[in-house]
């Protein structure tokens, strides 16, 4: 018997089959129109207008460190206030004057690399330079038109390189210093004219190293590459959605996005990387989760929370970033598009979506939009057939890894899903498999095979050569309980979706035991029968909460971020959610909802 939904439910898979619901809507290979973009929720605040401790005036700009901690440009009270990610007062430093160290109107701070805050020390001209305690350590600039000096310089953003980019407003220009604040070179002209400025008041730099400048008096952002070479623009004056009025910060997230602060609008709009308007929230007042004229760039911490400086009301607003159900597509039965118990779906390089169609034995492929293209396999223990189909895996050059789970072997095929070969039998030696349920592969090509009805994880090289193994039957570290997933991190790290142990373990290269996170029950960060795992580019891990009917996500210590979905069948909801899910790189998420007999699609 297939243990497929082990710890979920009992009985034969056959039986299961027949007692799967009927979708409310039999569309074959149709999609259920879902949401819009998933858009921000306002979750609190932290300050108040005034001038002690936590207290704010007139906030212009905000900076996480690594440690999670907020660094507030307190403007009006000319220094900079340091509260921890619970939004707690926890220092400040900084006072009037002209001074080291002393503030005339503070707009922007940055962190570089080591922890040293960097200050646009607007009113007096210059930048200055403290470690992570707020002690002095040096300054650079002077009031001026010449290289290096500045007129009024309102924010400042470090690449990748250490190097200090600098919008200087009143001179309608962007200036580049090295670490050590050296000038080395600038752009842009007063102007409304392609790649000129009119009072820059923000600059962001993207994953490929181009700069995204907020020119506030034009009304626009634009976009210049590494030289300072225009490149493109977005935005013209208005108040309609992708219209910007004074926008006086923009920050990128990990996904590309960028985030304009709408200042003489009192809104935050979210754009794709095209400048294509994506939503915005916010709107005028003192209300919570309004502003009054908010200005600087947002900040983005690791648990997808966005900081927003609301200037007018003197404070600080925090936000989230909801998972949003998008859209389904799929329902029980056998017709093309239709499924019986899909226990994972994956992406090609293409964005094509596999999803092991388990209990229909076969693989079916459908484009981005859930719009049925293909299928391979068949019932049967011939070569190319299955005995309920396992979650697939691509390889580096494109070809299929699929778990045969009753035939208890692993079978390679061509992106066209013509079969090529196999590996495994039937047992517990060395090389054999008793119901292997899913499979990742590492950079060295090498294949990580779950075999969960013997408690461990094997290793294969590209040909399916028998190469290792680590665990044994057990509850203790580094033993299974009918484990049922795994992911490799960028460190080349294995997770382990240890479903009967209701955790997630963490093993070296080498199949080593690291460490662990998970209990049974249903709290947060809590598991049942976990029976998948994926890791985003940022690290996080993706859980799917099987008996939860949920999926949690964890950073790479283990620690709760968030979750999304309940039981039942209606939109958002999951019967029973099997395998790992999907992710693209414009933050979909793809869940296979098994019971439902169909994929889910959410939105970040």
């Amino acid at each position: 018997m297939f243990r497929l939904f082990r710890h979920a439910t009992s009985g034969h898979p056959a039986a299961l089959a027949l007692l799967l619901p009927v979708a409310v809507l039999l569309l074959v290979a149709g999609a259920h129109p879902g949401t819009a973009k998933a858009v921000p929720t306002f979750t609190s605040n932290i300050g108040s207008p005034g001038t002690g401790n936590g207290l704010l005036s007139t906030p212009t700009g905000v900076a996480i460190d690594s440690g999670g901690n907020l660094w507030v440009a307190d403007k009006g009270n000319n220094r900079i206030q340091k509260f921890n990610s619970g939004g707690s007062y926890s220092s400040q430093f900084g006072y009037k004057g002209a001074g080291n160290g002393q503030f005339n109107s503070p707009t922007g701070v940055a962190i570089d690399s080591g922890g040293n805050l960097w200050v646009a020390d607007s009113g007096n001209n210059r930048i200055q330079k403290f470690n992570s305690s707020g002690e002095y350590l040096s300054q650079f600039g002077s009031a001026g038109s010449g290289n290096g000096q500045f007129s009024e310089p309102k924010a400042l953003a470090i690449d990748s390189g250490g190097n200090l980019w600098v919008a200087d407003k009143g001179n309608n220009r962007i200036q580049k210093f090295n670490s050590s604040g050296e000038y080395l070179s600038q752009f842009g002209t007063a102007g409304a004219g392609n790649g000129q400025l009119s009072g820059p008041r923000s600059i962001a730099i993207d994953a490929e190293g181009n700069l995204w400048v907020a020119d506030s008096g034009n009304n626009r952002i634009q976009k210049f590459n590494a030289k300072g070479e225009y490149l493109s623009q977005f935005g013209t004056k208005g108040s309609a959605n992708g219209q910007l009025s004074a926008p006086a910060g923009i920050a990128i997230d990990s996904l590309g996005y960028l985030w304009v602060t709408d200042t003489s609008n009192s809104r935050i709009q979210k754009f794709n990387s095209k400048g294509e308007y994506v939503s915005k929230f916010g709107s005028l007042g003192s209300g919570s989760g309004q502003f009054q004229v908010p200005e600087g760039a947002i900040a983005l911490d690791a648990s997808d929370n966005l900081w927003v400086p609301d200037t007018g009301n003197g404070r600080i607003e925090k936000w989230t970033i909801t998972i949003t159900f998008s859209s389904s597509f799929g329902s029980e039965g056998t017709g093309n598009g239709q499924f019986v118990g899909p226990s994972g779906v994956t992406r090609d390089s293409s964005g094509n979506l596999w999803v092991a169609d388990t209990f229909n034995s076969r693989i079916q492929k459908f484009n981005s939009k859930g719009e049925y293209l293909s299928q391979f396999g068949s019932s049967g223990s011939g070569s190319g057939q299955f005995s309920a189909a396992g979650p697939l895996t691509v390889d580096a050059a494109g070809k299929l890894w699929v778990p045969d789970l009753g035939n208890n072997r692993i079978q390679k095929f061509n992106s066209s899903g013509e079969y090529l070969s196999q590996f495994g039998s039937a047992g517990s030696g060395n090389g054999q498999f008793k119901e292997p349920q899913s499979l990742a592969i590492d950079s060295g090509g090498n294949l990580w095979v779950v075999d969960y009805g013997n408690n461990r994880i094997q290793k294969f090289d590209s040909s399916g050569e028998y190469l290792s193994q680590f665990g044994s039957a057990g509850s203790g570290n580094g033993q299974f309980s009918g484990p049922r997933s795994i992911a490799i991190d960028a460190e080349g790290n294995l997770w382990v979706a240890d479903g009967g142990n209701n955790r997630i373990q963490k093993f070296n290269s080498k199949g080593e035991y690291l460490s662990q996170f998970g209990t049974k029950g249903s709290a947060n960060g809590q598991l049942s029968a976990p029976a998948g795992i994926a890791i985003d580019s940022l690290g996080y891990l993706w859980v799917t909460d099987t008996n939860n009917n949920r999926v949690q996500k964890f950073n790479s210590k283990g620690e709760y971020l968030s979750k999304f979905g309940s039981l039942g069948s209606g939109a958002g909801q999951f019967k029973t959610p099997l395998g790992s899910v999907a992710l693209d790189a414009n933050g979909n998420i793809w869940v296979p909802d098994s019971l439902n007999s169909r994929i889910q699609k959410w939105e970040s």
